[in-house]
């Protein structure tokens, strides 16, 4: 959807908030509970709803961008490969986006239609790179790009791109399981320690009081 039909159906779950908070103040009224902090029900649970559905909307997007970024290297080298093989660079992005089905398969496919259509390679990527806003895309587009431009080998520069995505996927991976394990001691220090030294040391608590020991 464009912005307008996101806007719009952020405003009906807002009105749909307001409604849902109107019955509980008819339902707090009706049972004598009502006060004057009840007024504040509808509006509250209004932009509530507003702001989760705005919600949703950020994190479908951040898990978009998360599999593009996964994606990528695999389209790099599928790239690349196909470049080796002696295809051009538009017939190998033809080829990687019917071969593909992910998200960036998907991108890829707009541009090689924007170049069927008379725009050139170059402006298609760079509209692609300004759109998407990913950095490992954007440095991998403006490579291509200034390959294309100087004449340089394209399957070279798509194989450095490729080495260079992996190893910023392998950065991301070490950098979310340093941030599990960071997690996981939530549970152990407020969790599963407390109940540790409580059983350690209710039992003499307990012997102490009955004056056994």
């Amino acid at each position: 959807m464009d912005a307008a039909a996101f806007r719009g159906r952020q405003l009906a779950w807002a009105i749909a908030g307001i409604a849902i908070g109107g019955v509980g103040v008819v339902a707090l009224v009706l049972l004598g509970r009502a006060t004057g902090a009840a007024a504040l029900l509808p509006p509250l649970a209004g932009v509530i709803a507003a702001v989760v559905y705005d919600g949703r909307l950020t994190h479908a997007a951040r898990t978009r961008v998360a599999r593009i970024q996964e994606e990528l290297p695999t389209v790099l080298e599928f790239l690349a490969l196909c470049l080796s093989a002696g295809e051009g660079i538009l017939d190998s992005l033809r080829r990687v986006s019917e071969a593909g089905a992910g998200e960036l398969s998907a991108e890829l496919r707009g541009v090689v239609l924007s170049v069927g259509t008379g725009s050139p390679l170059s402006e298609a990527l760079s509209r692609l790179s300004g759109r998407l806003e990913i950095a490992a895309l954007s440095r991998s587009i403006d490579q291509v790009v200034a390959a294309i431009d100087r004449g340089a080998p394209l399957a070279h520069v798509l194989h450095s791109q490729a080495l260079d995505a992996r190893e910023d996927a392998k950065r991301g991976l070490i950098e979310r399981a340093g941030r599990k394990e960071i997690y996981m001691l939530v549970p152990l220090v407020f969790l599963i320690l407390p109940l540790s030294v409580l059983f350690a040391v209710f039992p003499g608590i307990f012997m102490l009081r009955l004056g056994i020991g």
